[in-house]
């Protein structure tokens, strides 16, 4: 469990969440003690267990709480200020802790380990395959994003540290032709910015008009039903008495059958021309083609295409909105492998692999043959194929005692979430209700 956990939306929150930490520390032994190893910046060693002392419920400070003499507690502060900025980790819907483990592990752009929050309890799973004495790191941050991008938050906004991980050294000497390469995408993108926002903010305007008429069309049956059962009724069994359940059946099935149509319904983006797709797409094939004759490993190709995801992700959505299957396809098999490789086990992973999914599945609900359809013989049969590994891997990371219902619901969440945001997970509720039409 953490030290301290709260909701954080405004920078001067950070500050509260620095002040729980004070106030924590000079109100209890144990809180103070685990507060000064985070502190600690000393080299460990064998005398100094540090798990040891962590797992240990009775682990306190000798000397007891923290002083509360006026100028021990700007120390304090001061002290607790530098914790939040490193140690932070930020669970979704804004929720931040720090939790003392966790934030005693060094961060890595090709983590070891991911994470995930139940409430404020949080469950670390390891992401690749590790022996005795191998480190165990943490994705302090978007690692999806360029080298100095990330570097920039690492220095301004975590305590200040230069990262050196495997990942960060290839990308550091990188061929001049990627380079290059990577430049112009990024250039690219920069002078799209504008209609790249007008383009999610229609499609968010858009998402919120039709989410307003689903809620009418639910209210609206809803209310229809109440009406029915009122009337006429003199005990609670009358209810159900003389229901046509065939009559309901179908009532439910057109209701379904109207939101769905909302949902498949094109969307009218004014901002959206077509011919984005092609164009995107032609600077990302360019940076491919320099990482193909830069003579680089498949873990050093996946480690700068990872770089660009948010570039390949805008691609996808463009394609996505103009029904693009063929170019889907395309950026998703790029895209997948990188991000297993420099995050395996992440939600961002997850959440990549349930879109490979839905794509495949319109693939081969694609009428066959119909000109400019993306449906080849070789997908027939590879959507449940795909669902069935999809369910497999939530379960992964989620729990494997998970119902069939539970995995699906879970997966139906991950294409409602926009970011990172799990704690979810954790409502009783979760699977069933009305948070699910929410989604």
């Amino acid at each position: 469990n953490p030290l301290v956990f709260g909701k954080v939306v405004q920078p001067e929150h950070l500050e509260r969440l620095s002040d729980a930490l004070v106030t924590k520390s000079i109100t209890s032994a144990q809180a103070a003690a685990l507060t000064e190893l985070l502190l600690d910046e000393s080299p460990l060693e064998e005398y100094n267990d540090v798990l040891a002392k962590l797992s240990d419920p009775n682990y306190r400070r000798k000397a007891g709480p923290w002083s509360t003499d006026p100028e021990a507690m700007n120390k304090h502060l001061g002290a607790c200020g530098k914790i939040i900025d490193r140690c932070k980790f930020t669970t979704g819907r804004d929720w931040v802790g720090v939790w003392p483990l966790i934030g005693m592990s060094r961060h890595s752009c090709r983590p070891s380990a991911h994470h995930l929050c139940f409430g404020d309890a949080m469950i670390v799973r390891a992401s690749r395959k590790m022996k005795t004495g191998d480190e165990v790191t943490f994705a302090f941050w978007d690692i999806m994003q360029p080298i100095d991008t990330r570097r920039e938050v690492f220095m301004d906004k975590l305590g200040g540290f230069w990262c050196r991980c495997p990942r960060c050294i290839v990308e550091d000497s990188l061929p001049q032709g990627v380079r290059a390469a990577s430049f112009e995408v990024r250039n690219k993108f920069v002078q799209e910015g504008t209609r790249l926002k007008a383009i999610n903010t229609e499609v968010y305007l858009e998402q919120e008009r039709r989410l307003s008429r689903m809620r009418k069309m639910k209210e609206a049956a809803r209310l229809s039903q109440i009406k029915e059962y009122s009337e006429g009724l003199s005990s609670f069994g009358d209810k159900f008495k003389d229901l046509d359940f065939e009559q309901l059946q179908l009532e439910a099935e057109e209701c379904s059958r109207k939101m769905n149509a909302e949902l498949e319904e094109p969307y009218n983006i004014e901002a959206l021309d077509p011919r984005l797709v092609k164009d995107w797409h032609s600077v990302l094939r360019d940076l491919e083609k320099a990482i193909a004759e830069a003579g680089l490993s498949e873990e050093e190709e996946n480690f700068v295409i990872a770089s660009h995801t948010q570039f390949y992700s805008n691609v996808v959505l463009v394609a996505k909105l103009c029904k693009d299957l063929k170019t889907q396809r395309e950026v998703l098999d790029r895209i997948i492998p990188a991000v297993t490789a420099v995050a395996p086990g992440s939600f961002f992973q997850m959440a990549m692999l349930a879109l490979d999914w839905e794509v495949t599945a319109s693939i081969e609900n694609a009428q066959f043959g119909e000109p400019g359809t993306a449906w080849k013989p070789e997908f027939a049969n590879v959507a449940a194929k795909q669902k069935e590994s999809l369910r497999e891997y939530v379960r992964l990371r989620y729990g494997k005692e998970l119902t069939l219902m539970e995995v699906d619901a879970a997966i139906n969440r991950i294409f409602a979430t926009k970011d990172v945001d799990e704690n979810w997970v954790w409502q009783a509720s979760w699977a069933i209700g009305e948070s699910d039409f929410e989604a």
